[in-house]
């Protein structure tokens, strides 16, 4: 996090280098910001983000739809296309089973799953 606010010196220096840029993280003068440590709160939640990558890979398919939903962000999931919509009910619907039924619906291939899901959904 330090290395996105520079001094207004380094900044003054460079500044067609810094700035609002679409390609990487944005830097800022340091002193325009308040810089203060995070609170346990604030820290607990950064490091829950952080963890989020391994927790989807741990839930195997349905962290592939946890992932599409956080993201929003479509992408194939076995060879089939998933948007964020339909991954959000996918989640939704598989946090309401029991997990027998949770068992269940991990063993269903995709495109079912999100056939099953929306039906479900609507209706």
């Amino acid at each position: 996090m330090d290395a996105q606010f520079v001094s207004a010196e380094a900044y003054a220096k460079h500044p067609d280098q810094w700035g609002n840029s679409l390609l990487g993280e944005s830097v800022h003068r340091r002193d325009e910001y308040e810089i203060r440590p995070l609170t346990a709160q604030e820290a607990a939640e950064v490091a829950y983000e952080k963890a989020a990558p391994e927790r989807w890979a741990a839930e195997g398919r349905i962290g592939s739809f946890r992932r599409v939903v956080a993201l929003h962000q479509w992408e194939k999931i076995e060879d089939v296309p998933v948007d964020a919509t339909t991954a959000q009910v996918v989640v939704q619907v598989y946090d309401k089973l029991n997990p027998a039924n949770q068992a269940r619906m991990r063993d269903l291939p995709v495109d079912l799953m999100c056939h099953i899901a929306l039906s479900l959904a609507s209706g």
